[in-house]
């Protein structure tokens, strides 16, 4: 009997602690990602306005669609759409976060074959940057309160099919 106790409770122990763990990790959600994220904006918007830049000098110069600095910006494009795969953000913010992340393998799939595009690299890109923007903007909003500051976000309405 007494061993039958003692299972019984180092499992509802262990069942307590995986319970624990797992209402934790998901109450956090919204303020890891504002910590996450706090930093990283900024450097999301300094990359958009590097390929807008780029963009609008390949219309008067076409080659610069092929230059070095259009390879580099796209690989560091990709890099940081695949960091965002890695990011969990809260359950009001994850349409936004998804078209972040598509916008960005977009951009940098479209820079990695400037050479095609040319002058035309603007045009090509023009409604991912747009979605960017607008995402970001969405992000950065949440973001931009100095971390560890916690704020509500609405929950998605659920939708039934």
């Amino acid at each position: 009997m007494r061993r039958t106790i003692q299972t019984l409770m180092a499992l509802s122990i262990t069942f307590g602690a995986f319970a624990t763990l797992g209402t934790s990790a998901s109450a956090n959600v919204a303020e890891d990602y504002q910590d996450d994220m706090y930093e990283f904006v900024p450097v999301l918007r300094n990359w958009i306005a590097e390929i807008e830049q780029i963009a609008e000098r390949a219309v008067a110069k076409p080659s610069d669609a092929c230059s070095e600095e259009v390879v580099e910006l796209s690989d560091r494009g990709a890099g940081m759409a695949r960091d965002l795969v890695g990011t969990i953000p809260p359950a009001a913010l994850e349409d936004a976060h998804s078209e972040l992340i598509n916008a960005f393998f977009s951009i940098a799939n479209t820079a990695a074959n400037g050479c095609a595009v040319g002058a035309g690299l603007g045009n090509e890109i023009t409604d991912e940057l747009e979605a960017a923007t607008d995402a970001l903007r969405r992000i950065g909003y949440f973001a931009s309160r100095a971390p560890g500051i916690a704020i509500e976000l609405p929950v998605p309405p659920v939708t039934g099919n």
